[in-house]
């Protein structure tokens, strides 16, 4: 993927982007550090995801908890052809996980004449599929 952007394959990038694509849901910035431990200064992590971000193979989430989390881009649905696809997400009161909803439509918007849209942030609130049902329901369709 990074050779793709014409980018470097450099350790750094490659943890960065192996704790995210490894991830079950969205990461903090903290949580990528911790996961690097030391091997991955502060200031590279943070430069890493901006340039990740910058070519679509991630994508930030805000307003999903206290600080914003990021995770891999995938799908066909972007003008920059980089992967991304607009979805929902999920933000979970009790795990305080955010997960990326890709297969479930995003609702259209019909907005009055004279806007724009540059960005759609939909994110929906409540208890994730494991919180809500602990134990193992094989009978549990997703949401």
């Amino acid at each position: 993927m990074l050779k793709k952007h014409g980018l470097k394959l450099t350790p750094p990038r490659l943890k960065v982007l192996e704790v995210l694509i490894s991830a079950d849901r969205a990461v903090t910035y903290s949580e990528i550090l911790e996961a690097n431990g030391k091997t991955v200064d502060r200031v590279t992590v943070y430069r890493t995801l901006k340039i990740l971000e910058d070519i679509g193979l991630i994508h930030r989430i805000m307003g999903a908890g206290d600080v914003p989390v990021y995770a891999p881009s995938t799908g066909k649905d972007n003008a920059r052809q980089t992967g991304f696809k607009a979805h929902l997400h999920f933000y979970c009161t009790k795990c305080q996980g955010v997960f990326c909803l890709d297969d479930h439509a995003m609702p259209s918007v019909i907005l009055p004449e004279a806007y724009q849209v540059h960005a759609i942030n939909l994110i929906l609130t409540g208890q994730c599929r494991v919180c809500n049902f602990p134990v193992n329901n094989p009978g549990l369709s997703a949401l």
